[in-house]
């Protein structure tokens, strides 16, 4: 951890020792949670188990880096959030036999704990994709390219701390997580109108137009109307035009839009 091989990696580094920080000066409790290789139910669309998935119902080919020798620990959304909701429940606490000439990375002096979220079973990359297409029924077209710069060959994490903590690890087997997570996109493939498409939010925070899972009208002025993706339109509640950027206000049926904090109306 102390030598990182890409910047996403030296980001979480340097969240968690700022976290620490705060913890140490202030006394405030924070867990840092690691997940790993989180894959389920409406799962980023910019991660392989979507993006494989929204290529293989398409008969498009899927990108396979390093000729597929790779190995990854999927945890599935539903012990993701076990896990976040337990911790929830129980804050850090300051560890009393922590020794700073010999530190354990996972406790602090501070109330900061650190803790990893994974499954605990790595799986070789062409394995996962093989029990990907058995869950979708359909074979993928592979396109194997060199390693990534930055990218690791191998993910596991070490869960003991954890179940010490909360009394829960991850558990669910890969191929009953595949099956629900095929299940739910073909459901959601077929119920989306003008296809399925898996695509990310564009850079100013809104969906762009056929983005997955859309399926509610247009909001904001006329001349900026997008499609708004579930992310910002849930239960038939749609979220207010932001009014600055990056933020979004969610605005109840009926009810006038919040004042921000110079008591100017966001809407």
């Amino acid at each position: 951890m102390n030598h990182p091989v890409s910047l996403y990696a030296a980001t979480k580094k340097a969240n968690e020792l700022m976290a620490h920080t705060y913890s140490h000066l202030y006394g405030l409790p924070a867990t840092g949670l690691r997940f790993f290789t989180v894959y389920g139910l409406w799962g980023r669309p910019d991660m392989a188990p979507m993006l494989f998935a929204k290529a293989i119902l398409a008969g498009e080919p899927i990108r396979v880096f390093n000729q597929g020798q790779m190995r990854r620990d999927f945890t599935y959304i539903d012990d993701i959030v076990e896990v976040v909701l337990r911790c929830l429940d129980k804050p850090a606490t300051a560890d009393p036999s922590f020794d700073p000439l010999h530190p354990n990375p996972a406790t602090a002096a501070a109330p900061h704990r650190l803790f990893n979220i994974g499954n605990a079973q790595p799986v070789e990359l062409l394995r996962f994709i093989e029990m990907l297409e058995q869950a979708l029924g359909r074979e993928a077209i592979k396109t194997f390219e060199p390693m990534q710069p930055g990218d690791v060959k191998a993910t596991a994490a070490d869960t003991s701390a954890l179940e010490a903590w909360v009394g829960f690890r991850p558990h669910t087997p890969l191929e009953l997580g595949l099956e629900r997570f095929a299940a739910w996109v073909k459901d959601s493939r077929s119920r989306s109108p003008g296809g399925w498409h898996a695509a990310r939010p564009s850079h100013h925070g809104r969906c762009r137009p056929g983005t997955f899972g859309c399926a509610s009208p247009a909001v904001g002025p006329p001349s900026r109307r997008r499609p708004p993706c579930r992310r910002h339109h849930r239960d038939g509640v749609p979220r207010s035009d932001r009014a600055q950027p990056g933020r979004w206000q969610l605005r109840r049926p009926g009810l006038p839009p919040a004042p921000n904090a110079l008591g100017r109306c966001r809407g």
